[in-house]
């Protein structure tokens, strides 16, 4: 639920699919991150002047990567052509932890960068300085 700028004493709503984890904006264009079924992630982005969704992408995550821990930190605007992602295999934990970096407009995953160390979790991403660093918490 959001307000429309043109209409700040009235409420819009728009039903989406699965379960809203995070939501950032950028360029007045709201990203959401939705967790479908508990098997699959993907962004939606909504247009809000329209109401309308003007594009959904799944992320691949083989079923097993998930946000570990506080949701609006582990998804952030990096720049406007950049969201960063910070996912850990909550299934089996056979799997190392990732951060993937997904372009704003195709809302593909440009580069994934892998932990070597499977016991290592991000759960925070932070941009200092515009250099990009990942807190990360060791099991």
């Amino acid at each position: 639920m959001y307000w429309k700028e043109n209409s700040p004493n009235k409420k819009s709503h728009l039903p989406l699919k699965g379960m809203l984890n995070s939501a950032r904006i950028i360029d007045n264009k709201i990203f959401i991150l939705v967790n479908y079924d508990d098997e699959k992630l993907g962004i939606c982005v909504i247009d809000p002047q329209k109401n309308k969704v003007i594009k959904e992408h799944e992320i691949p995550n083989d079923g097993v990567f998930f946000i570990e821990g506080n949701e609006k930190d582990a998804f952030k605007v990096i720049d406007e052509n950049t969201l960063a992602l910070a996912v850990a295999d909550n299934v089996n934990q056979k799997e190392n932890s990732k951060v993937m970096l997904i372009n704003t407009d195709s809302l593909k995953v440009e580069k994934e960068i892998t932990f070597n160390e499977k016991s290592f979790i991000p759960l925070q991403i932070q941009q200092i300085d515009n250099r990009t660093f990942v807190l990360i918490y060791i099991e």
